[in-house]
């Protein structure tokens, strides 16, 4: 399973947690084969941007050239999803939510691919 960019580029994924989480790694990865025609590396995400916290949850497509990330990640081509990038602490501390938009891929194609992300900190019990 994988999810693919419908016109363009770009993805918008949205994640929201039960209980606050404090994230320290991120990892992102488009793993396995590919379906549309697009090679695998070309297809995955050069770049994300971060956004937290309760502000970020009303952001969009039309909203994002004035948003300010809490995190931006370059992402290399990671098809074995074994690379992590570390997150800056404080923006990633007790969040309930989390949007990643990717703007672009790698290989300039028409379609981005995410296949995995993984998300690793620690949870608060609610």
């Amino acid at each position: 399973p994988c999810v693919v960019s419908d016109t363009g580029e770009e993805i918008i994924l949205r994640v929201w947690f039960v209980a606050p989480v404090s994230i320290r790694r991120i990892c992102i990865a488009s793993v396995g084969p590919v379906e549309d025609g697009d090679d695998a590396a070309e297809s995955h995400p050069s770049r994300v941007r971060c956004f937290t916290g309760p502000a970020a949850e009303g952001l969009g497509f039309d909203s994002m050239d004035d948003a300010q990330p809490a995190q931006a990640f370059e992402l290399m081509v990671n098809p074995q999803a074994e690379a992590f990038t570390q997150c800056v602490l404080r923006p990633f501390t007790q969040v309930s939510f989390v949007m990643f938009h990717f703007p672009s891929n790698h290989g300039d194609v028409e379609h981005t691919r995410v296949s995995y992300i993984g998300l690793q900190g620690e949870h608060s019990h609610a």
